[in-house]
Formats: structure tokens, C-alpha cells, sequence
């Protein structure tokens, strides 16, 4: 029996987490963009590209999380463009990609990141993270 999702009219706040640096996006066509990433939290990753990306394009992201403070986890999660705006004060375009089909695996990368990474990301209100 399938039941349906109810209709989302604001986007979500959650809370974030600050998680800078390098990362591969790899596009449905296998072209790869270089990305950096913003902040993470239990849904998705904002990250910032020089490419502009439509909404509910799907791809692959490659991003090393820490996940205790001695030690990073490089993973790649497959996410969905949530939406994209040009920020002319983080160099690109900021994108909110939200996280699909995540494994076992990946969920516990995601939890270990949340509970033992770095502090909130700082500006984590600027851009509300979701739909």
C-alpha cells in the first residue's frame, strides 16, 4: 500500500554543519565538476560550483567527512540538485543538493560527521537548506 507524502510548502531548516572543502561532482552525462563543499547535515550538502545546476538533476558527490577527530572517510553519496543561486559572495553558484538512496554504509558516515564534526556552519541561516 503506497501512501502519499505530504506536499512541502516551506523549505526545511535543519540544523548544519560546517564542512569545508574540495569535492567531485560527477554529472549524469560522467562530466565531473570540482566543487567545494559548504556544510552538511542529516538531508543534503550545500556546496559551492562554478556551474549552475537545474533542479532535480541527479548526480554523484565525492567528499571526504570526518568522522572523529583524527580521521576523514572519503565517500560518495548520490544526491539531487535541490536548488541552485548565484552567489556572488562564495565565488559560484551555491547549490543545496539533498542526499538519495543513502546506504547503511553512508547514513553512518553521515551520523558519525553530525555527532563528532566540526562546529555549526556560521552561516547557516544565510541559505535555508531543502526543498
Amino acid at each position: 500500500m503506497n501512501i502519499p507524502l505530504p506536499i512541502i510548502t516551506e523549505r526545511r531548516r535543519e540544523f548544519r554543519k560546517s564542512l569545508r572543502g574540495p569535492a567531485r561532482l560527477r554529472l549524469p552525462n560522467e562530466k565531473t565538476l570540482e566543487v567545494i563543499t559548504m556544510n552538511m547535515n542529516f538531508g543534503g550538502m550545500g556546496i559551492v560550483s562554478p556551474s549552475n545546476l537545474l533542479a532535480r538533476v541527479e548526480c554523484e558527490i565525492q567528499v571526504s567527512v570526518p568522522v572523529s577527530t583524527s580521521g576523514k572517510q572519503l565517500v560518495e553519496f548520490e544526491v539531487r540538485v535541490a536548488y541552485s543561486i548565484l552567489s556572488r559572495d562564495r565565488g559560484g553558484f551555491y547549490i543545496g543538493l539533498q542526499f538519495i538512496n543513502v546506504s547503511e554504509s553512508e547514513a553512518a558516515v553521515i551520523e558519525q560527521f553530525m555527532h563528532y564534526g566540526p562546529n555549526p556552519d556560521p552561516f547557516g541561516d544565510s541559505v535555508p537548506f531543502g526543498y
